[in-house]
């Protein structure tokens, strides 16, 4: 039993729209798989930003407590060699007694500002971390924009059953 000319083609341009089909259906799904990869990726990105400006903002503030408790051990220190002093019979206001609480209060300040900087210096970076984050949200949007994906005008897709087929003419 041989199969004609004619019906082996018709069964190749079936097998091929079939195919073709299959493939542009695979498409469509890839397509909303990434697109919906990329939101939630940029969500995540979003709340990691929105995460890294609060931890931003908690470093910041724990620094500048922090500089202020040391210039209040600072003036304590300074009461103690006052307190010390006095109690050696030595005038606290002149001389060397003078010198050493301004020395004291000189590097306590240093040493508060120096507390201060370096929180700020760590809450930079978390900013800073936070605004790459940022970055990686936009960029996420962008790919999900640039995602393209066939349209399914007319509800043409899928393809209803007994669908004309072009077939080549016989001669």
């Amino acid at each position: 039993m041989a199969i004609s000319t004619g019906a082996l083609a018709a069964i190749s341009i079936a097998a091929t729209a079939a195919g073709t089909g299959m493939g542009v259906m695979s498409s469509i799904q890839q397509g909303k798989a990434r697109q919906a990869q990329a939101e939630y990726q940029a969500d995540v990105a979003r709340q990691n930003q929105q995460l890294a400006e609060q931890q931003a903002g908690a470093q910041r503030r724990e620094g500048y407590d922090n500089m202020i408790a040391k210039r209040q051990e600072t003036a304590r220190l300074i009461g103690r060699q006052r307190a010390a002093a006095g109690a050696s019979g030595a005038t606290v206001d002149v001389g060397s007694s003078l010198d050493l609480q301004a020395d004291t209060a000189a590097q306590g300040e240093i040493d508060a500002l120096n507390i201060y900087n370096q929180a700020s210096d760590k809450a930079y970076g978390t900013q800073l971390q936070g605004w790459n984050y940022g970055q990686q949200a936009a960029g996420y949007d962008a790919q999900l924009k640039s995602v393209v994906m066939l349209k399914n005008h007319a509800s043409s897709l899928p393809q209803k059953e007994r669908a004309k087929v072009w077939q080549p003419m016989r001669h």
